[in-house]
């Protein structure tokens, strides 16, 4: 059935995309190549672009280590800290560092 031409869309959407990346202290992110490995830039692609706070609660907190700690040890994707694909020690050492210095 064609939809009749004096009709009002029910449904108006826009959508405005921002890519947010995870910066490892010391670089500057600005312009350069991101790689999902970790091994082609600085800045590294980040299942985790909140940093350290897991909960989203806007606080750094162990609640926050607690929970990535269960989720990584589960093998969940939220564990995937570094964004590489692989849920492992990496995750931790990099989640470790962020918690440490965004408390």
């Amino acid at each position: 059935m064609p939809i009749p031409s004096n009709a009002t869309p029910v449904l108006h959407s826009r959508y405005d995309l921002v890519q947010l990346v995870r910066c490892p202290a010391g670089t500057v992110c600005d312009n350069v190549a991101l790689s999902s490995s970790g091994s082609g830039g600085a800045a590294m692609m980040s299942s985790a672009p909140q940093g350290a706070d897991s909960n989203f609660s806007s606080m750094i907190e162990v609640a926050d280590l607690d929970e990535f700690v269960d989720e990584n040890v589960a093998g969940s994707l939220a564990g995937d800290y570094n964004g590489d694909g692989v849920v492992d020690d990496l995750d931790i050492d990099d989640y470790v560092v962020d918690f440490v210095e965004q408390q």
